[in-house]
């Protein structure tokens, strides 16, 4: 099967055309075919793989420069005035992501057992993120901007079973279990063209090549030296640089 996608918003910075999001996949029911070996207690083997990309579209008005009444003074009285609400990105396009994904489903005794396994590997660049501006421009607090890449990874396993099946009664058990590797893999420039430095926010950084939002601070050592059970503040150590500690979302 085969999907194209056609997106053109309203959303959209006026300088951003159109964008297209291709789709493929194909799945292989391997088992019916007169090569396959014969498994014992197997009913179907399906191999299966995918590829296509999609997007996030931008807020309503995030492209867009608007105004906020405001009173000024003239002259010793009050008059109606504007001020520049958001500055707004004539260039803002959507948030892409790209995605394989290949996998098998095996069913068993019967169709009573399914289990089922996915690989899949996503990037996504051009992420929508809402950027600060200097108080001294004058044109509002901050802007959407494209910025980054951000890859994700991981493995999807599913195990689903008819245990008793009557005609008063169905039992169903299903169990999953998912893993997911995030990095940030490019932060993005600065307007002058320079990479945009470590993101500190207190003890959660975005560093290229660690996860989003990830953990960092000084590690800690300590050595119960007169062995008493207890720690005294000269029997622990600080270390003097921050270290990764960990994700800030399950993995």
């Amino acid at each position: 099967n085969a999907a194209v996608r056609l997106d053109d918003n309203s959303a959209f910075g006026t300088d951003f055309d159109a964008i297209v999001y291709p789709k493929l996949g194909a799945s292989w029911v391997v088992s019916e075919e007169a090569f396959f070996p014969e498994i014992p207690y197997t009913s179907s083997l399906r191999l299966r793989a995918a590829w296509g990309a999609s997007g996030a579209q931008p807020g309503p008005t995030d492209a867009l420069r608007f105004f906020d009444a405001t009173a000024v003074t003239v002259d010793g009285s009050n008059v109606g005035g504007v001020t520049i609400g958001e500055l707004g990105n004539p260039d803002l396009e959507p948030e892409q992501s790209s995605e394989y994904e290949v996998g098998f489903d095996w069913s068993l005794l019967e169709d009573r057992v399914d289990f089922n396994m996915t690989y899949y590997d996503r990037t996504t660049t051009d992420l929508l993120i809402e950027q600060p501006l200097p108080p001294s421009g004058g044109v509002g607090e901050d802007r959407f901007v494209n910025l980054g890449e951000v890859h994700n990874d991981g493995i999807e396993l599913g195990l689903n079973a008819r245990i008793l099946e009557s005609p008063q009664y169905i039992w169903d058990l299903g169990v999953q279990y998912a893993t997911n590797n995030n990095e940030l893999v490019d932060l993005g420039t600065l307007p002058n063209g320079d990479p945009i430095p470590t993101i500190k926010e207190d003890v959660q950084w975005f560093e290229e090549g660690y996860p989003l939002a990830g953990y960092w601070d000084r590690p800690l050592s300590y050595n119960d030296a007169n062995g008493d059970g207890l720690l005294s503040a000269d029997e622990v150590t600080v270390g003097d640089t921050e270290e990764y500690l960990g994700s800030s979302v399950p993995t």
